[in-house]
């Protein structure tokens, strides 16, 4: 077969002493020459043209070599050229596994194409991959800034100079940024053809949508409002994801979501081939299974002693589950990756130092890990079958953005099964929000403190300062805020994670939750600094305070009760810092988990959390009872706290919205008024200013 008219760039061989170069025709700005059909965009518009419009050439030869048809076609030549620039070729016409080849090829901004004919070539036939040889293509449009490559990709460890990648930078798409959740943001089909990600539509509202990577245009899936990680089944036909307490599934064509079990504390899915789904779908236990129509879920592993997550399971086949298992909610740098058979139910842990596994297959029987650390992505030889590695870890990429600080909002995933594209998110470090002022109007304005990962902020009660954590490589500890000076101050000084600091009224201590390796609990401090932590609580009931009453005797917190479950508690404070003795008076226990108790300003209610009716939502009690209960939210709840005007009950919504209740109170009734939006704003976790009108709230970047 011969081609013919194939572009107008030219070869010109080299001279001695000189590299070989290539050059166009002898075309310039406002001529056209060349045959219309095969013409470029640009070479149709008159413009000066390079070799790029080779490339496009090359993707409308092949296009018709595979179709058997004309891609631009017209009864004049003015026809076909106005077809070539206004015509989006049909690449659902091709077969499927060369899309994003002819994609990349038939951009119709030059900028946007591919730029030598030899990346054509390795991006159609997948070569193995060794150096990193990086070819940019600034496809399509920007998701508020947020970049996303995708790249070429094939995990087989060889010789360095016989591996090749290539790298395509994509924009996701035009106006609908990335919505950061807790878990991964986006997740690739097994074939690698499509992308499931979470935006943030005109409405704030958290959806999930699809794109073809060789498209650049993105479909909603209605429905799915509070989505975040998302995962694919084995076919590519579902997208399974979490949404309101519940695990879901979804078709990637859109139409009835489908509730598969409740989920109140996820941290991430895979679909196995045998149908099963693996998840961690609460806090309290390790990884379960269930089929992929639903039912009861079954534990599939335990935590061990010291272990409080196992988390981010995936299923290489169906024969093992990769995950990460780690002593504290923070700092995963630091974690395990452990796999566990599905046949046997032996466990391994395969590597210390890492977090967030993703089995990725290549052309032999072994297939790669690649998990992060520190920012920089890793791949290592794996047997599933074997439970083991068959390598070295090696560093692939050192631009990955993640958050090793909680272990949540990851952003890379790779298509499983079939080795073709991964994608992730370039940048360095992790994702890390500041405290930020809000007021009812949405406007958020930052606190001047260094970026990094900030939890729990809570205001001294005269306003004045404000504690937090703050995490670090060695560990997370409370800091205290002067507000008017903007200095930070240490004020805790022990390993492990130190958090949920809680004023006492007079505001010259902290009460916090630590687990400080062999000696966890609550512990009290100065806030000024002054003297050591004192301890508490021996930590066996994994206890998380919240708040004092009014006259600041007693501290209201939830720890595990009998039936394993987050149960309410208040505690009577006797004593000074030195002398305390924390008692422990349970308030309310079910067989659900109640937390985040809050004393109204009167000391006469307590306001919490629950997951009693399936998903998280905020009621009301009186305190110290017996009484009604008054369910709050309608939408989600957590983190609830009242005003100090004693008009308000303010809470956070599933979609991180502030939401405000009015209410009265008579006798021991409680009349609520209507529920309104505080504030547009999406936090975090919400926090009371000490002030009469309620005009400022701070937010974080914590999913507790």
């Amino acid at each position: 077969m011969k081609v013919l008219d194939f572009g107008l760039a030219a070869y010109s061989p080299a001279r001695e002493g000189e590299a070989s170069t290539v050059t166009t025709s002898p075309t310039r700005p406002g001529v056209i020459m060349g045959t219309a059909a095969y013409m470029s965009p640009e070479q149709a518009r008159g413009e000066a043209v390079d070799k790029r419009t080779d490339i496009w050439a090359y993707g409308v030869v092949l296009w018709e070599m595979l179709t058997g048809r004309q891609m631009f076609t017209g009864a004049t030549t003015s026809d076909v050229l106005s077809a070539v620039l206004t015509k989006e070729p049909d690449l659902q016409a091709a077969p499927e596994k060369v899309r994003l080849l002819l994609g990349a090829c038939l951009e119709k901004d030059p900028r946007q194409r591919l730029r030598d004919i030899g990346d054509a070539q390795r991006l159609r036939e997948h070569p193995p991959v060794g150096d990193l040889r990086h070819k940019k293509l600034p496809w399509a449009v920007a998701a508020a800034a947020v970049l996303v490559a995708a790249v070429g990709w094939w995990f087989a460890i060889r010789p360095a100079s016989s591996h090749t990648l290539v790298r395509l930078d994509a924009e996701i798409a035009a106006g609908t940024p990335l919505a950061p959740t807790a878990g991964s943001m986006f997740a690739l089909s097994p074939n690698g053809a499509r992308l499931a990600l979470v935006l943030r539509g005109a409405d704030g509202k958290a959806l999930l949508h699809t794109r073809l990577l060789h498209q650049n245009q993105v479909t909603p899936l209605a429905g799915t409002e509070n989505a975040y990680s998302p995962f694919f089944s084995p076919d590519g036909e579902w997208i399974g994801f979490f949404a309101d307490g519940k695990l879901k599934k979804v078709s990637v064509e859109g139409g009835v979501v489908v509730t598969l079990c409740d989920a109140p504390d996820p941290d991430g899915a895979s679909w196995g081939d045998d149908g099963n789904i693996i998840a961690t779908l609460d806090g309290a236990h390790g990884l379960w299974r269930l089929t992929s129509s639903g039912g009861t879920p079954v534990p599939l592993t335990k935590l061990n002693p010291g272990e409080v997550t196992h988390r981010w399971p995936q299923l290489p086949g169906s024969q093992a589950v990769v995950f990460t298992a780690h002593t504290r909610l923070v700092n995963y740098d630091d974690a395990n990756i452990d796999v566990v058979s599905l046949k046997t139910g032996e466990r391994k842990t395969v590597l210390r130092g890492g977090f967030f596994p993703r089995y990725l297959a290549t052309s032999n029987s072994t297939g790669h890990l690649v998990y992060l650390h520190q920012s920089t992505l890793f791949a290592v030889p794996f047997r599933p079958g074997r439970l083991a590695l068959a390598g070295v870890p090696a560093p692939i990429l050192e631009d990955v953005v993640g958050n090793a600080g909680e272990g949540g909002e990851y952003v890379f995933a790779g298509a499983p099964s079939e080795p073709g594209t991964f994608v992730y998110l370039a940048g360095k470090g992790q994702l890390a929000w500041p405290i930020s002022w809000v007021d009812s109007m949405g406007k958020t304005q930052p606190m001047h403190t260094p970026a990094g990962v900030y939890w729990t902020p809570r205001f001294s009660p005269d306003g004045k300062r404000l504690a937090f954590s703050m995490g670090s490589s060695q560990g997370e500890n409370i800091w205290v805020l002067d507000l008017d000076r903007d200095t930070p101050s240490r004020v805790s000084f022990l390993a492990g994670q130190n958090m949920l600091p809680t004023w006492t009224l007079d505001g010259k201590n902290l009460v916090f939750r630590s687990t400080n390796p062999g000696a966890p609990g609550l512990y009290w401090v100065r806030s000024d600094g002054s003297g050591e932590a004192l301890r508490l609580t021996n930590g066996e009931l994994d206890e998380f305070p919240y708040s004092f009453s009014p006259d600041g005797k007693r501290l209201a917190f939830s720890a595990n009760g009998n039936g394993g479950s987050q149960d309410i508690f208040t505690a009577p404070i006797e004593g000074d810092l030195g002398h305390v003795h924390l008692g422990k008076e349970l308030f309310l226990g079910t067989p659900f988990n109640e937390i985040y108790p809050a004393f109204s300003p009167d000391g006469r209610w307590l306001a919490y959390s629950s997951n009693e009716s399936g998903t998280m939502q905020v009621y009301v009690r009186p305190f110290p009872g017996p009484g009604g209960r008054w369910q709050i939210s309608t939408g989600g709840g957590l983190f609830p706290l009242w005003s100090r005007d004693g008009r308000e009950l303010l809470f956070e919504n599933s979609d991180q919205r502030v939401m405000a209740a009015g209410y009265s109170t008579k006798g021991d009734s409680l009349a609520l008024g209507k529920l309104r939006v505080w504030s547009e704003s999406r936090l975090r976790i919400l926090v009371p200013f000490p002030s009469t009108t309620w005009r400022r709230t701070a937010s974080t970047w914590r999913r507790f």
